[in-house]
């Protein structure tokens, strides 16, 4: 079985057919080494978007064109790659002319490839070390796919992050914080693991939760483990929740399971001032795209909000 870069440079020899994607909008390989590889092509009024301009799309095919001919280049004999995410930006319209992608290796590990692109749209010099000077930037990560091998996926999402102050002592914050949760009982599983009675088992969960509607899960006392290091903070890490708000998001997706319980850190800053941070809960949850988990999540952002504001009012 041939590769990958074997493939191309018969390819680019004449004999053999390009691609489908690359006979139906024009590219050309050019150059193909591994780890780098180059692809060209006309740009034109077939390939603009209603105002005018060089759709975007067609920059991102020839883009991935150029970064996926360039990690497939390093691939063995049976092994193949998929794309886990490209992001380009756009800084100058293009309408007609040659576009140049050139695409190297940055990095290529076991299951994830990083790659910049280099674009040469007519005259322009468009990337210079990673530093945009005038049209696109991309950047690209593909996941190899090895015989009888699992892909790993990697994706990027914003999370919005509170932080609030307050000139109460930290002590009298972390007490008024901790007032207001209840405490986990982990043993309250068991049954339920051994096909005990469930209602039973869910009034005992919800006996756990405090005036907040959560309850402690744990903490880490981010400040005594800094004395290992000559260092005198004060810092607790709380680990709060409830598992019965949090089963209204696990069983429409699972993977909600991963930010649930949350966690809130208290600490005292430098100047003194007591501080209270933590994620926003929808937007932690919001990157899987669940409406039925979104209800919960907003709920969560309500009630996170007045568990803090109430301690450190």
């Amino acid at each position: 079985m041939a590769t990958i870069l074997e493939v191309a440079r018969r390819v680019q020899r004449g004999e053999a057919p390009p691609p489908p994607i690359g006979r139906l909008l024009g590219f050309v390989l050019k150059e193909i080494e591994p780890g780098r590889a180059v692809f060209e092509m006309e740009a034109g009024e077939r390939h603009h978007n209603p105002m005018g301009t060089l759709h975007g799309g067609i920059y991102c095919d020839l883009a991935d064109a150029a970064m996926g001919y360039a990690y497939a280049a390093t691939l063995g004999e049976g092994e193949t790659f998929t794309t886990v995410e490209l992001k380009i930006n756009f800084f100058r319209p293009v309408r007609q002319g040659r576009l140049t992608a050139e695409a190297r290796v940055v990095k290529a590990g076991s299951t994830l490839g990083y790659f910049r692109g280099r674009w040469k749209p007519l005259v322009y010099t468009v990337v210079l070390s990673g530093v945009v000077l005038a049209g696109v930037l991309v950047y690209g990560r593909f996941g190899v796919q090895r015989p009888g091998g699992n892909p790993m996926n990697d994706s990027r999402f914003m999370v919005d992050h509170v932080r609030l102050e307050s000139d109460k002592p930290f002590e009298d914050v972390a007490k008024a914080f901790e007032r207001q949760l209840g405490r986990f009982d982990p043993d309250v599983a068991k049954p339920l693991i051994a096909g005990g009675d469930v209602e039973e088992a869910r009034a005992k969960i919800e006996a756990m939760a405090g005036p907040s509607g959560f309850m402690l899960f744990g903490t880490t006392d981010h400040g005594a483990l800094l004395r290992l290091v000559g260092q005198k903070r004060k810092a607790i890490q709380y680990v709060v929740g409830n598992p019965l708000i949090a089963l209204q998001m696990t069983q429409h997706g699972i993977r909600a399971g991963l930010y649930a319980p949350l966690r809130v850190l208290i600490y005292e800053d430098e100047q003194g001032k007591t501080c209270v941070e933590y994620d926003r809960p929808s937007s932690l949850f919001g990157q899987f795209g669940n409406d039925r988990i979104a209800p919960t999540a907003a709920m969560l952002d309500k009630k996170l909000e007045d568990l803090v504001t109430t301690a450190i009012r």
